[in-house]
C-alpha cells in the first residue's frame, strides 16, 4: 500500500485526532457544484455542515474565482 505512516492514532481511551491536514496533493477529480451565490453555499457547507475549505482558487481581484471566468 505505502510507507507513509498515518497521522491518526490507533483507538484507545483519550485519542485525540490530528489537526486538519492542508498538505495534499492536487486531487485529480472532483464535484462540481452548480451555486448561484458562492458565499452563500460555501457557508452551508463549512458553518453548517462542518466541512473544510482545503483550497479556494483567487481570482485577479482576490476573490474566490468561479469555474468559467
Amino acid at each position: 500500500m505505502t510507507d507513509i505512516a498515518s497521522p491518526v492514532p490507533a483507538p484507545a481511551a483519550g485519542a485525540q485526532a490530528p489537526p486538519v491536514s492542508r498538505a495534499i496533493y492536487g486531487m485529480p477529480m472532483f464535484a462540481t457544484l452548480l451555486a448561484r451565490d458562492l458565499a452563500a453555499t460555501v457557508s452551508w457547507y463549512t458553518e453548517g455542515l462542518g466541512f473544510t475549505d482545503l483550497f479556494t482558487r483567487p481570482g485577479p481581484d482576490g476573490a474566490p474565482i468561479t469555474p468559467g471566468t
